[in-house]
């Protein structure tokens, strides 16, 4: 094996495969990348049995002069062509050791076989769906700040893609908070599985802002998602997950529509109190027209109280409390200049929607006042 490649290009792929590779596994293999070298150009793996990525280096200053493979240390590997010279790196094998070039600086690392490293295959698909990488993106980062943090009910630190008729319905909960995001697709497949959160978070890390298509494929217990240059697998949570629509109540007690920015504005103020609390408690009050206002109170350090500025206010006089680190995560999924806040009683689920796209949707359930 011997390949030469540009510095800069070798850096940004070893990144991308170092998100799969975990430092606290107990299995050696696992704790390298594989590096294997063909007339195809230079192929890197990292895996850390969850999540697996491969990232295809095919550019035109790659230079094979020998085929070959080897597994090294990955963060060890990373540190050596992060510190070489700015120069072209060009890595050779001797027996098991990889000799790693740039300028005058030699390094020769000691590696693994390649053949025990875990085989990547292409899962066997049941489905296929394809979606632009920039949607893809906005998928995640309007569902997976809603996974549970918890492993008490495992099923809950994914998040749900159902396809059915056309419609890909995402959604996630931690059982006080519930993201959910629907796309149109095309197509007439179907398809029900649970991505864990942290995937899909490693998965936008790596996604480019484009309009690049991304192939998903799902299988019994894999999905995998194929761009031009990176294939990412990762393991399916195992369970049923909680029938959410059942949460979302179509019942209206009062329904605010608010700029989406001073809202969140707000919330941040009133959370430089409420955060001292236990529950980051913050209390929204609608009185009469023109008498809104939002309250914080921490027994150590005072209170708050603000009037807050509305497009538009409707129904009865209303009175709740609600976590305010929920509702900021909320706000920041929001692509929307304005927000409608639904409130559906003192007790009862707040829902917040875009008047211009109700595609995304989120659930806060209240607390019980100071």
């Amino acid at each position: 094996m011997k390949v030469t490649i540009e510095k800069g290009i070798l850096i940004k792929g070893v990144q991308s495969v170092l998100r799969a590779v975990s430092s606290r596994t107990t299995i050696p293999i696992l704790t390298c990348i594989k590096l294997s070298v063909s007339s195809k150009g230079l192929l890197l793996a990292g895996s850390d049995s969850n999540i697996s990525i491969e990232v295809h280096i095919q550019d035109s200053s790659l230079r094979v002069e020998e085929q070959g493979a080897i597994a090294l240390h990955a963060r060890v590997f990373y540190e050596i062509i992060k510190n070489l010279p700015d120069e072209p790196i060009s890595i050779s094998l001797n027996s098991k050791k990889a000799i790693i070039q740039a300028g005058k600086s030699e390094f020769k690392l000691n590696g693994i076989d390649a053949e025990e490293y875990p085989k990547l295959r292409p899962i066997e698909a049941r489905e296929k769906l394809s979606l632009s990488a920039s949607l893809l993106k906005q998928i995640i980062r309007q569902t997976a700040f809603a996974v549970s943090a918890s492993e008490t009910r495992p099923i809950l630190t994914g998040v749900n893609w159902r396809l059915s008729e056309g419609i890909l319905t995402c959604s996630a909960t931690d059982s006080h908070l519930l993201a959910l995001k629907k796309v149109t697709v095309e197509g007439q497949g179907g398809f029900n599985i649970v991505v864990p959160g942290k995937s899909l978070l490693e998965l936008r890390a790596l996604l480019p802002d484009t309009n690049e298509l991304v192939e998903l494929s799902v299988s019994q217990n894999q999905v995998q998602f194929s761009l031009s240059n990176i294939r990412f697998h990762a393991r399916l949570l195992e369970g049923a997950y909680p029938d959410i629509t059942r949460f979302i109540s179509k019942d209206q007690k009062a329904e605010m529509v608010i700029n989406t920015h001073h809202f969140a504005q707000a919330i941040k103020r009133a959370s430089l109190l409420a955060k001292e609390g236990s529950f980051n408690v913050v209390k929204f009050m609608y009185h009469a027209i023109n008498d809104i206002q939002i309250a914080s109170y921490s027994p150590e350090f005072g209170d708050l109280t603000e009037d807050i500025e509305v497009e538009s206010i409707d129904g009865e006089e209303t009175q709740v409390s609600f976590n305010a680190s929920y509702m900021a995560e909320a706000l920041k999924a929001h692509d929307s200049a304005v927000v409608s806040v639904r409130f559906t009683g003192a007790m009862k689920p707040i829902i917040i929607t875009a008047p211009e796209d109700e595609s995304v949707l989120q659930l806060i359930l209240p607390v019980r006042s100071y």
